[in-house]
Formats: C-alpha cells, sequence, structure tokens
C-alpha cells in the first residue's frame, strides 16, 4: 500500500500507458498521425473503472473489488486523498499468454483500475487484506475535510 500524492499517481499512470502507446505505434512502423489514437487505445487497455463496491461505515470506506482479475503476485495499491488506484498485471489464459508473449513485452499486461473517492481519506490510516479472490481495502476519512454520510455504491 503506498500513500502517494495525486501529481505521483497519475505520472505513474501516464508513464505506463506512454510505454504501451509507444508499443502499439512501433508495431505499426511509427507511422506519423496517429498519436492520438494510439494514446487513446492504449489507456483504454490499460486504465479501467474498478470493478466491485464499496461501503461508508464508521468513517472509513471500505472498497472489496475483485483480485481475480490480476495474475499472482504484487499488486500495488495507491492511496490518494480523493483516488484509489490498483496497479498489477493481467490474468490471461495460456493460449493467450503464448500469442501475447510472440506479439509484445509482458509491460502490456500492466492493468490499473481507480476508483474516484466519495470524500477525502487519511491515505496514512489506508489498511488492504486479501480474503478469498476479494481484497479489502479501509480508508479512513481525513476529518478535516467535512462530513461523512453512511452508504454504499457499486464502483
Amino acid at each position: 500500500m503506498v500513500p502517494a500524492r495525486s501529481a505521483e499517481c497519475t505520472r505513474r499512470i501516464s508513464d505506463i500507458v506512454a510505454r504501451r502507446a509507444f508499443q502499439i505505434s512501433e508495431a505499426r512502423g511509427f507511422t506519423p498521425g496517429h498519436e492520438i489514437e494510439d494514446w487513446q487505445r492504449a489507456e483504454s487497455e490499460i486504465v479501467s473503472p474498478l470493478c466491485g463496491g464499496w461501503t461508508v461505515a464508521n468513517g472509513r470506506i471500505v472498497v472489496t473489488p475483485t483480485a481475480s482479475l490480476y495474475k499472482q503476485g504484487v499488486i500495488e495499491i495507491c492511496v490518494e486523498p480523493r483516488r484509489l488506484a490498483i496497479f498489477g498485471r493481467k490474468r490471461t489464459s495460456t493460449a493467450h499468454n503464448m500469442m501475447a508473449k510472440d506479439q509484445f513485452n509482458t509491460q502490456e499486461e500492466q492493468i490499473v483500475r481507480t476508483l474516484d473517492l466519495p470524500f477525502e481519506v487519511d491515505p496514512s490510516g489506508a489498511t488492504a487484506r486479501f480474503d478469498h479472490c476479494m481484497l479489502e481495502i479501509s480508508l479512513p476519512s481525513d476529518h478535516s475535510s467535512g462530513g461523512i454520510h453512511a452508504g454504499s455504491r457499486a464502483a
């Protein structure tokens, strides 16, 4: 779990997308005039909204995304005051892995799932744990940001 400034997490996501956009352009022979298209394709392959749900209770947001999207190994969680981002490698079928190894390097397998939070949280107090194939991420509110409303929502 990494408490981070917004600029750090945003820069990291941009770096991952830029590397993938470069790979896409390279595969096309660096034909000019497709830079925006390459960036948008790379971004759509890598960055998506977090799938799962979240609830608010006792001054905390508890987020419960599925971990089944990610390959076994390191999953990094970046917590910002108003956003949660989860970085990992995409789990794919064996047949797809064999084709992917022939076509691309492992960078394109990296994925990021993000969730804009309904109120500011204190990144330094965040905790995470695995519960079967689900992550449970608990984010305490930043009490200086104002009121908290109890509720729940699907992410």
